[in-house]
C-alpha cells in the first residue's frame, strides 16, 4: 500500500513538471529561464571557489611569513618596528589613526587617544611585537564611547580568530561546509547516537558557512519567516477540527 501512493505522488510530480517545463504557450520560456539561472548559479559558484582557494593561498604565505619571521634574528631598524607596530594596532584598537606610535632602538612610544578599555590590549599587543624591547603609555583616555575626535564613530575590533567572527573569509567557509557535508554524509551511512551528533553539528557548520552569519540569527530568521505560514496551517488545523465536532 505505501507503495503503491509512493509510487503514485512521484508519477504526479513528474507529471506536473512536464507539463510546466514542457507546455507549449510557455514552456520555452520556463526552460530558457532555468537555464539560465542554473549557468549563473554555476558561474557564481566557480567565482566563490576561485576566490576561496586564492584566500586559502594568501592564508598559506602568511603563515610560512610569520615563521620564517620567528626564525629572524635580526635587529630591525626603527622604521621597521614602527610599521609592525602600526600592523598590531589594527587588530587592537578601534581607532588607531589616533595613535601615535614612535620607535627607539627597541623602545616604542605610544602617544594620542585611545577608550580606557583598549589600553590593556593595545600594550599587551605592542609589547608582544617582535623587536619590541619597551613600551612607554602615554595614551590620553579621555574619549567618548562612540564618538572619536576626528568625528568618526567607533570601529568594531573583530576577534583574532577567523572562526570567531561574524562574517569568515572564503576560505574558512569552505572548509567549515566540507567539513559539515562530511559529517552529515557520515550520520546518514552510520545513524549511530554519536554520528547523529556529529551530523547535527555538521548541519550547523553547513548553515553557518552557507549564510555567513550567526546560526542564531540564521534561526531567529527562519522563524519569523514561518510564523505567518504556521499561522495559517493552525487556522486550517482549527476550521478542520471545528467542522468535525459538528
Amino acid at each position: 500500500m505505501f507503495q503503491r501512493a509512493r509510487a503514485m505522488i512521484t508519477g504526479l510530480g513528474i507529471g506536473a513538471g512536464w507539463m510546466y517545463f514542457f507546455d507549449p504557450q510557455a514552456g520555452k520560456r520556463r526552460r530558457a529561464l532555468v537555464r539560465d539561472q542554473t549557468f549563473a548559479a554555476l558561474n557564481d559558484a566557480a567565482c566563490w571557489f576561485d576566490k576561496a582557494l586564492r584566500d586559502a593561498a594568501h592564508r598559506m604565505e602568511g603563515t610560512v611569513a610569520a615563521v620564517q619571521g620567528m626564525l629572524d634574528f635580526s635587529i630591525p631598524s626603527d622604521q621597521q618596528l614602527s610599521e609592525r607596530v602600526r600592523a598590531c594596532l589594527g587588530h587592537v584598537a578601534s581607532h588607531p589613526r589616533l595613535i601615535e606610535v614612535q620607535a627607539n632602538q627597541g623602545g616604542i612610544t605610544l602617544a594620542g587617544h585611545a577608550p580606557a578599555d583598549e589600553l590593556e590590549n593595545i600594550v599587551s599587543c605592542v609589547a608582544g611585537v617582535r623587536g619590541v624591547r619597551s613600551v612607554d603609555n602615554q595614551l590620553d583616555t579621555q574619549l567618548g564611547p562612540d564618538v572619536t575626535h576626528d568625528g568618526q564613530r567607533r570601529r568594531r575590533i573583530q576577534p583574532s580568530m577567523d572562526l570567531m567572527r561574524e562574517s569568515w573569509a572564503p576560505s574558512t567557509r569552505l572548509i567549515a561546509g566540507s567539513a559539515g557535508t562530511v559529517l552529515m554524509l557520515n550520520c546518514l551511512a552510520r545513524r549511530t547516537p554519536g554520528a547523529v551528533l556529529m551530523g547535527t553539528l555538521g548541519f550547523g557548520l553547513f548553515i553557518r558557512a552557507v549564510g555567513n552569519r550567526d546560526v542564531g540569527e540564521l534561526i531567529e530568521e527562519g522563524t519569523a519567516a514561518a510564523q505567518p505560514m504556521m499561522g495559517k496551517v493552525q487556522g486550517i488545523g482549527r476550521r478542520t477540527a471545528a467542522r468535525a465536532t459538528r
